[in-house]
């Protein structure tokens, strides 16, 4: 009843303000309900149809005034000149003083709505039920005693009634309806009560709690992208991440908790936190107004001794809101429609130390609300005001203090915060997706990790795109910047969130990419705020009508500090990653011109040439219906072999991603891969000849990047390969199994059989795995190295194969040898009668466990036996004794004999 209550309170108002004697041969109660229709027809029927107004106009009509939309149809231009004061406040878009009439005018000819007459007399439809109230606002400005005798006004009172319910039903504003009934009831029944300031009170605190309650103000900020809105409607206290905030006192950084922070304010009265956007200042203050008189006890103590805790979001309110007044509608628009302000104002400042103003966005509309904070606290002199800003404006909020304020710092997300944000949102959208696989692919990029707005951004363009959007790191920054322009930039004082981005953003940011490029030539050191660089760069945001402080910190990172001398502001590119996506975008502008080249617009530049290489590519291939020269594609070719060893190809593999899989750019990189000079013999390393030692490394890292590297390996089929799948063995005692499983080790050779096809692989050597079952191997295999395996089954080895070696493997009874083997060597290996081939030419054991000698074919060519133990037991043959040349008396142990044989 609190709102009805008020609804009463603005109905007496209106009575005693009725001019003496109109009204003296009516009864009481046609009095009353006489007076109760024509209030509510000002108030709540009004409301109705400027909620219908304020919703429709936009959506019709985006960027223009209501005035240039009339003066173009006939009939409301007519209307209008009949009706100056209407047109004037039309002209001016003065919404607080449209009536009735100027709205109905409004939406038949502005909104959408059809023209035809049938739709507007017919009651079923939202044209009828507008004209309906329109003619009940006629009737009621006309009334004289003679109609008050005619007129039935309980029917007046119920169309009103039915109009107004049909109209927040039909418009799309059906959670309003039970607050207009309650006020609509109440002033048809003109109560009245005595303790007006105690009702008003508790008004405005339930409005409110139901404010807060229904999440409007304390969800996430909702992300807008390319026209499209991602609304993350999930609670602040379900869905906030703590972010990282300091203090700075005597020069001393102290970090505190977020549920602290109030409590280490002191005796300060004032609050400023600053920090970058995107730091989790505006999640800091919702996270508040969501705990507030929501959770017993409150996590922060402090927040229980407000009665008021008034949130104002600067850039959510029209830009018309400049006074405490608006302000005070802006955030009580339900109680102020039928209360007076100054009787608001009057119950906020008898609460004295027990109201707190959050104020987000302060900077961003700091010319408006300047004058408004200081009338705020000359109203409210012992409420608690916190603030958030971004630090190029820290000073500039503070001098506006009465006192001196606290300034605390938020700096965004650590790596467990992170996570956290990450797996909440996915969890909330019930989606089975590993944070763990978005932070990897961010990583590299720290402040797409450490800013919780641009993190929650990527989250939810990762789970509508995937790794569409994000399998290039140029695609990532060029939609990052694209957001940051939109959000933080105004275009001729209006965000333009749709369609392409505008012409004033698209050569913000050439400028700006231009200034990354010439301070990375000198190291990207700190701009003052009052150097030629940024002096020229505000020149340049003025002409493009962006406002030059907002449109530096969207692309650069800003800095205050206080000396002696006073305020001195800094901008510098902090985040290295944006900083090199802002050089190579210049770089690539620069490619237009045919004769540019990219080594010499990089060669001078003191920064990571790598990266900034692969921003490039990123870039150019970014857009595909431009098709690349080949020139330019051999040039990234030639450059990118100074970032490549043999043992290291992830940056072609990084170009090969970046170019989003370019067929033409990987014939040239694989150009760059060892190949082998000549066809593999069919003699190879038996004849004692030595081959370079020039295997290309492939770890586990590459094997990853299946599709990259089965790109590059088609095209270069390297001769010799070394797949390395672990870094080290497990521990002692576990004999010489490996980290990796069967399926890694599987998917590797999957991996290079596929790319080989029916091509020759000369070598290929294995290390650090694990085997449960035959392999995949390549079709055309020569030589075979094996070390540090576990062999729990047949590797499957096909027939070809020319050599085998094998060191450090475990149960090599498991292993059967194909037939064309010629030269096997075993190395540190327990050997228990194997099965050699029939025609094996060459064996080779050195340092091996011979339970039981093998038998040996009649082709070996050669046999060494070095440092090979021979167990007692052990039969020797015959026919191999008496072959044997020893270079030594054998040395015997308790229980083995050790033996160095060569032959």
């Amino acid at each position: 009843m609190t709102i009805a209550v008020l609804a009463g309170v603005a109905l007496r108002s209106l009575q005693v303000g009725r001019p003496p004697g109109a009204m003296a041969t009516r009864t009481g109660q046609e009095r009353g309900l006489e007076v109760s229709l024509g209030v509510a027809l000002k108030t709540w029927a009004r409301k109705s149809l400027l909620m219908l107004y304020q919703d429709r106009f936009p959506k019709h009509h985006p960027n223009h005034t209501p005035h240039s939309v009339l003066m173009k149809k006939s009939a409301a231009k007519f209307r209008l000149n009949q009706n100056k004061a209407q047109a004037k406040a039309i002209e001016k878009d003065e919404v607080e003083k449209f009536d009735i009439s100027a709205l109905y005018l409004l939406l038949r000819y502005a909104c959408g709505f059809s023209n035809g007459p049938s739709r507007w007399n017919d009651m079923k439809t939202l044209e009828g039920n507008i004209e309906k109230l329109k003619d009940l606002r006629n009737l009621e400005a006309h009334w004289t005693e003679e109609v008050y005798a005619k007129e039935n006004l309980e029917e007046k009172w119920k169309e009103l009634l039915d109009a107004v319910m049909f109209i927040l039903k039909s418009g799309g504003f059906e959670k309003w309806i039970p607050i207009f009934k309650i006020n609509l009831q109440s002033i048809k029944e003109g109560e009245t009560y005595h303790e007006d300031r105690e009702l008003l009170q508790k008004s405005l605190q339930g409005e409110l709690r139901k404010l807060y309650k229904s999440g409007r103000k304390t969800t996430l900020m909702p992300l807008v992208w390319a026209g499209r809105s991602f609304h993350f409607t999930h609670d602040a206290l379900h869905a906030y991440i703590s972010t990282k905030f300091s203090i700075t006192q005597d020069r001393i950084e102290t970090f505190v908790e977020t549920n602290d922070l109030l409590e280490k304010r002191g005796t300060s009265q004032i609050i400023v936190v600053q920090g970058e956007s995107g730091t989790g200042k505006t999640s800091l203050l919702r996270y508040y107004a969501s705990l507030w008189k929501r959770e017993q006890p409150c996590p922060v103590s402090t927040l229980s001794n407000f009665d008021y805790l008034v949130l104002l979001d600067c850039n959510a309110v029209s830009g018309k809101v400049s006074t405490t007044g608006d302000i005070i509608r802006e955030i009580f628009p339900v109680t102020t429609s039928s209360t007076e302000i100054s009787s608001v104002v009057d119950v906020l400042s008898r609460a004295t130390d027990s109201v707190m103003f959050l104020i987000d966005s302060f900077d961003e509309r700091l010319d408006v609300f300047r004058n408004t904070f200081k009338d705020l606290q000359k109203k409210f002199p012992k409420a608690l005001f916190l603030v958030t800003t971004r630090p190029h404006l820290t000073h500039a909020i503070s001098t506006l203090c009465e006192d001196i304020p606290l300034v605390v710092t938020a700096h965004g997300f650590n790596w467990s915060s992170a996570e956290d944000c990450v797996s909440k949102i996915l969890a909330s959208e019930k989606r089975s997706e590993s944070a763990d696989v978005l932070l990897k692919i961010l990583s590299p990029h720290q402040e797409l990790v450490k800013i919780p707005q641009l993190l929650c951004w990527c989250t939810w363009l990762w789970m509508e795109n995937g790794n569409t959007l994000f399998s290039t790191r140029g695609k990532i920054f060029s939609s990052i910047t694209d957001f940051m322009l939109r959000k933080l930039c105004y275009i001729s004082d209006v965000r333009i969130f749709a369609g392409e981005l505008p012409k004033q953003g698209q050569r913000w940011l050439s400028v700006v990419a231009q200034c990354a490029y010439d301070q990375a030539k000198i190291g990207l050191s700190s701009l003052s705020n009052s150097s030629k660089e940024i002096t020229a760069l505000k020149k340049e945001a003025t002409d493009l009508k962006l406002r030059p402080l907002e449109a530096l910190s969207s692309l650069m990172q800003s800095d205050s500090f206080m000396s002696a001398r006073g305020e001195h502001v800094s901008f510098q590119f902090i985040h290295n990653s944006h900083a090199q996506f802002l050089i190579a975008h210049h770089v690539c502008e620069c490619l237009e011109n045919d004769k540019a080249t990219i080594r010499n617009l990089i060669k001078d530049l003191k920064m990571d040439k790598r990266a900034i290489l692969a921003f490039v590519v990123s870039i150019l291939f970014k857009n595909t219906e431009k098709p690349i020269g080949k020139h330019r594609i051999q040039e990234i070719a030639s450059l990118s072999k100074q970032h490549v060893k043999f043992y290291d190809i992830n940056f072609y593999l990084d170009l090969i991603e970046e170019s989003q899989y370019n067929e033409r750019l990987v014939k040239e990189l694989a150009r760059n891969l060892p190949v082998a000079d000549a066809e593999p013999s069919a003699q190879l390393g038996l004849s004692g000849e030595r081959i370079p030692n020039s295997h290309l490394w492939l770890r586990k890292k590459e094997i990853d990047r299946s599709e990259a590297l089965s790109m590059l390996l088609t095209f270069s089929t390297p001769s010799r390969l070394w797949l390395r799948l672990s870094n080290g063995k497990l521990a002692a005692g576990d004999g010489c199994g490996t980290e990796i499983a069967q399926c890694d080790v599987e998917a590797a050779l999957k991996l290079i059989r596929n790319s080989y096809g029916d091509k020759k692989l000369c070598e290929l050597k294995l290390s650090d795995f694990t085997a449960s079952c035959p392999l995949p191997w390549p079709q055309n295999l020569w030589w075979l190295s094996i070390s540090c395996c576990n062999i729990e089954d047949d590797l499957g080895l096909q027939e070809g194969l020319l050599k085998l070696s094998m060191c450090e493997c475990t149960s090599f009874g498991h292993v059967k040898i194909p037939s064309t083997v010629k030269y096997l060597n075993l190395q540190e290996i327990v050997v228990q009668d194997p099965v050699l081939p029939s025609g094996l030419e060459t064996l080779v054991l050195k340092s091996c466990q011979i339970i039981k000698l093998p038998t040996l074919p009649a082709s070996l060519k050669k046999r060494n036996f070095e440092n090979c133990i021979f167990w007692e037991n052990t039969e020797f043959e015959l026919s191999l004794m008496s072959e044997l040349s020893l270079m030594h008396e054998p040395s015997f142990s308790e229980g083995a004999t050790s033996l160095d044989y060569y032959d």
